[in-house]
């Protein structure tokens, strides 16, 4: 009986260290999203809202929404992405979002914000930073490096970690299961068993990934499929009445992140948010994008060319070659000659002091302009005056040696035949010529 007793003590004492071995991975994978980790092997900081996947996202955040007649909005390439414009819209303008930021390396932040029509912001939509989606930090981390999970890390394929930042749920498939207490002993154990200690490590790999890259805290996540793109909802602090959602969207290995802010308690702003959400996507920029959308621009009337119309129409082809600065003299050159357009003008303005030390503006009483490029400009007009009062001159000569009135006549018709050439051949090279700076 003794002996008895003495083998079953035995075999409890080595199932309880079987259990022990077998749990105790599972455990430290518990223990390092929950309270974080700093050792040779990982550094990780806890951050509990990141350990679930997709997370209940809502499209229709107001009660309300109303779809409007497609004919008043235009699709277009803003950059790399695609973009809604309200080209016919009665109660909707666009203004240009321009950020330099300053003392980096960064370029520029261009984008969009929708107002009403007394300039009231609705929603503003920002592209951000852009680079490589890979994995440096694995180095960083021994555990990551250990070459058997290195080796399944990096047998993943691109598509498959994008995919899983947004939906794998690192609290579910492990001892995080809500509802284990109410399940028996085997069951519990025996789901231990099915996750190897790879997965483990690819959930620690993936949560590390969502701390680096989904940088804010977010209480929402959704994650399209057929366009490879994330978003994250961060709500308003405090009385704030504005909620920012952040869009990640992958496309041949490079990371394109937009910012969409939209105003809270808005019919017209969430419909605004709506539609930029469902046709954002990722779209090849391209020169050629902003030859046409320039010649579109070239096509309407003046009176269009000089309102916000026309300004949507230059300010979208100028996004596709932010460097050349023919699209932003005449993006304020044209404004200038328009009606109510002081609010876009001041953007601009003051996008192009910065970057350039001069505003580009044709009107005395708004120019501004460091001393360097006003010398550049007084040189440049100088020139241009000298070489006119040089073809006068040549005019003059030429107007004075005719052998009769009959040839007077003659040359001054060939002159205005050439003239109309000229401006048609000047017209297409106007346009080609905005390819290049």
């Amino acid at each position: 009986m003794r002996l008895l007793i003495r083998i079953i003590s035995i075999l409890g004492i080595l199932l309880a260290l079987s259990i022990g071995i077998l749990i105790a991975p599972y455990f430290a994978y518990n223990y390092v999203v929950k309270q974080g980790m700093d050792n040779e092997y990982i550094k990780l900081s806890p951050h509990p809202a990141k350990l679930y996947g997709e997370k209940n996202f809502k499209m229709e955040r107001v009660e309300g929404i109303y779809h409007e007649d497609e004919s008043l909005w235009g699709i277009f390439p803003f950059s790399n992405v695609q973009i809604s414009l309200p080209l016919k819209h009665p109660q909707i303008r666009v203004l240009p979002h321009l950020n330099l930021p300053k003392g980096t390396a960064e370029k520029l932040e261009m984008g969009l914000t929708y107002t009403d029509q007394n300039y009231h912001k609705l929603v503003t939509m920002i592209l951000k930073r852009h680079g490589k989606f890979q994995f440096p930090f694995i180095s960083d981390h021994k555990l990551f490096s250990l070459p058997l999970f290195k080796k399944y890390i990096l047998g993943k394929s691109n598509k498959q970690i994008w995919k899983d930042l947004f939906t794998r749920d690192l609290t579910t498939t492990f001892i995080l299961r809500k509802h284990f207490k109410s399940r028996n002993l085997v069951d519990y154990l025996t789901d231990l068993y099915s996750v190897s200690y790879r997965d483990l490590v690819y959930s620690l790999f993936i949560y590390y990934l969502r701390i680096e890259l989904l940088n804010e805290d977010f209480e929402e996540s959704r994650y399209f499929e057929g366009r490879g793109m994330g978003v994250i909802y961060i709500p308003p602090k405090s009385e704030k009445s504005f909620q920012k959602e952040i869009v990640f969207i992958l496309e041949k290995g490079e990371i394109y992140t937009v910012e969409i802010v939209s105003k809270i308690k808005s019919i017209m702003a969430e419909s605004l948010r709506i539609r930029l959400l469902e046709h954002l996507k990722y779209v090849e920029d391209s020169d050629s994008n902003a030859h046409e959308i320039y010649a579109l621009y070239k096509r309407v009337d003046y009176e269009e060319r000089i309102s916000n119309l026309g300004m949507m129409y230059l300010y979208t082809a100028w996004s596709h070659v932010p460097e050349n600065t023919k699209f932003l003299k005449e993006l304020i050159h044209f404004l200038e000659r328009g009606k109510d357009n002081s609010i876009p003008l001041e953007i601009l303005y003051r996008y192009a002091y910065e970057k350039y030390g001069s505003n580009f503006s044709q009107l005395i009483e708004k120019r501004n302009e460091t001393f360097d490029e006003k010398m550049k400009r007084l040189h440049s007009e100088a020139l241009d005056k000298e070489i006119e009062e040089e073809r006068q001159k040549k005019v003059r000569y030429d107007a004075d040696n005719f052998e009769s009135d009959n040839a007077r006549r003659d040359y001054y018709l060939q002159k205005a035949k050439d003239q109309d050439k000229s401006e048609d051949f000047k017209e297409v090279k106007i346009e080609e010529d905005y390819l290049t700076d």
